[in-house]
């Protein structure tokens, strides 16, 4: 995911240095690493701040109402389950196709923090994603969660 989030970092700068967009919606470090939070940001030097892994599960589709209605040309990171919201404020001429840039971005899942402390880990440090294992790093060790993919649930290992 850190490839990604490069990525995205990169390109929303370059839109916002060119001039094609006046605006970036993605996501921010919140306090905590799975505290994820958007973000909207207006120039290039900001783009650094943004971040992309399995801790970004706000669908941003929703602050685009706010930039459209204001005229501003938007660019948003859209996990694919994102899309359809902005589908859905298209055809409700909620937003106007001409403001929005979409950029897909790749997503497997994202993790619920709640779920993983659900599963009974404690004093959590860090979460990493390794396939279909979630490595849950905690004070007392490390400990592997097994992700469900159907049904998107947590079984301890």
């Amino acid at each position: 995911m850190q490839k990604i989030e490069k990525l995205l970092q990169k390109r929303a700068a370059e839109l916002l240095a060119e001039g094609t967009v006046e605006r970036v919606l993605a996501w921010q470090a919140g306090e905590f690493f799975y505290d994820n939070a958007p973000a909207a940001v207006g120039s290039a030097d900001e783009c650094d701040k943004l971040v992309y892994n399995e801790f970004c599960p706000a669908n941003l589709c929703k602050y685009l109402i706010e930039t459209s209605h204001a005229g501003k040309k938007t660019a948003v990171f859209l996990k694919p389950c994102d899309t359809y919201g902005v589908n859905q404020l298209l055809k409700d001429n909620r937003i106007k196709r001409e403001l929005v840039y979409a950029i897909g971005t790749p997503c497997s899942g994202m993790l619920d923090i709640n779920k993983i402390k659900a599963a009974g880990a404690k004093g959590i440090i860090s979460v990493s994603v390794d396939g279909d294992e979630v490595v849950v790093n905690t004070a007392y060790g490390a400990r592997a969660l097994l992700i469900k993919l159907r049904m998107r649930s947590w079984l301890s290992r």
